[in-house]
């Protein structure tokens, strides 16, 4: 999960959802690079390094 975008989940806490994940090429710190920190988000907000992972 470690890559380049923070990737979407299925979990939610309110009305807020909940993305995993890291971004070490947008911040070259450790803080922003940990496969098991999340961030909360509003379903319709947009950033350049929030994406999602196709799983089969």
């Amino acid at each position: 999960m470690a890559s380049s975008v923070w990737e979407w989940t299925l979990g939610a806490e309110g009305e807020k959802k909940i993305a995993r994940g890291g971004v070490w090429n947008l911040h070259l710190d450790y803080e922003y690079s940990t496969t098991f920190d999340r961030i909360l988000v509003e379903p319709d907000q947009r950033f350049i390094f929030l994406g999602f992972r196709c799983v089969k």
